[in-house]
């Protein structure tokens, strides 16, 4: 809405001037400057490139507004230096799909390590993804993926395996699968897959031994 009133405030500001020469012949603009100050087409002119100004201001001012209030609003749910959801734009986004999908999805959750540099298989991850399927960046070194129960076993089967290797990328890595249960909260649900990814790496720090230092 906004966008239409200042352009047709822009349309009116450039319409006016153009007017102006023949504002100036019908109203008459006098023959000196002291005839201009108190003529009508003086009194016109004045009024009417203040009127239209204030407008343009007010609706550039609520344009910059309005889209800085989308901007903060998408930041807020958005991880900077992927675009991925952060944990409360994936909850929203799992929320959503609970609330309109049976259950049976596969709720996965990715722990990569201070060792990964995964953004390029990240990039690889995403686009493997089902449409339907959800990928977040919930905590600085932890992914979630949300896999629907539909999905084609092969494409599952491809997608879990580079998730796997995202979660074998660091010595710290871990991976937690849950099956999302009727009428569970996304809150309960991202908790159970974290719990499990909590005891897969205490179990590969196990195997493995104490961590290397940094």
């Amino acid at each position: 809405m906004w966008d239409a009133i200042l352009a047709g405030c822009l349309w009116l500001f450039t319409l006016t001037f153009a007017s102006k020469p023949v504002a100036a012949i019908l109203l008459g603009s006098g023959a000196t400057a002291r005839d201009y100050a108190s003529s009508h087409y003086a009194i016109y002119s004045q009024a009417a490139s203040g009127l239209i100004a204030l407008g343009c201001g007010i609706a550039l001012m609520a344009v910059v507004i309005r889209d800085l209030r989308v901007r903060l609003k998408r930041d807020l749910v958005t991880d900077a230096p992927t675009g991925l959801p952060n944990r409360r734009g994936f909850l929203a986004g799992l929320q959503t799909r609970m609330d309109s999908a049976p259950a049976g999805d596969l709720l996965i959750v990715c722990e990569t390590g201070w060792r990964a540099a995964p953004h390029d298989r990240i990039t690889a991850l995403r686009q493997a993804l089902p449409p339907t399927a959800l990928l977040g960046r919930i905590d600085p070194q932890r992914l979630a993926v949300l896999l629907p129960g539909e999905t084609d076993p092969d494409r599952s089967a491809i997608v879990r395996g580079m998730i796997r290797d995202l979660s074998g990328a660091g010595h710290d890595g871990g991976l937690g699968e849950v099956r999302l249960a009727a009428g569970e909260d996304a809150a309960a649900a991202l908790a159970r897959a974290e719990g499990s990814l909590f005891l897969d790496a205490e179990l590969r720090k196990g195997r493995r031994g104490p961590a290397p230092q940094p």
